[in-house]
């Protein structure tokens, strides 16, 4: 029994890698099961891989600055003048939110070559007078300026938001 060579097993034929140009996933009708691509996002290249039907991926870097692991924070910058009564309120833009907050730094202006940081009680003047205090609320995502006297009130002041 001879066997004919043209139909001996095969696994598949081997096929030429796919280069794609296009910065996005691939869509789920695209590609066959099995199939790998490489790439760009917008959060930089990935690895996708077809199994199962779906495109499953992973983030690909090659240097620290890249790695997913590590956070490099971000920072968004808000000068304004406080409000005449007791509370300003700064809401934050939706992109920060409690899950990517870090922490904020803040400085009011008091006058010529004077700026104060997040909470003080102006010296000699009684423990309610000139009294700012600065706090993040979750609930409303905003930064609450708190003010006691009448120092803090109309003055102009720096706040910035760290988030990741």
């Amino acid at each position: 029994m001879s066997r004919d060579k043209s139909k001996s097993l095969e696994w598949g034929r081997a096929r030429r890698p796919e280069i794609s140009n296009r910065v996005s996933a691939p869509e789920p009708r695209e590609g066959s099961e099995g199939d790998i691509q490489v790439r760009q996002t917008g959060i930089g290249a990935r690895l996708f891989a077809k199994l199962g039907g779906r495109w499953l991926s992973n983030v690909l870097y090659g240097s620290e600055i890249d790695d997913p692991d590590i956070v490099f924070p971000k920072a968004w910058y808000k000068e304004d003048v406080t409000d005449a009564d007791a509370t300003t309120i700064v809401q934050l833009p939706d992109y920060i939110n409690y899950g990517n907050f870090l922490g904020f730094t803040f400085n009011i202006s008091l006058g010529t070559n004077q700026h104060h940081g997040w909470a003080w009680d102006t010296p000699g003047s009684g423990s309610d007078n000139n009294r700012c205090e600065v706090y993040y609320q979750r609930a409303l995502n905003a930064v609450y300026i708190s003010q006691v006297g009448t120092s803090p009130q109309d003055s102009a002041f720096k706040l910035m938001v760290f988030f990741k």
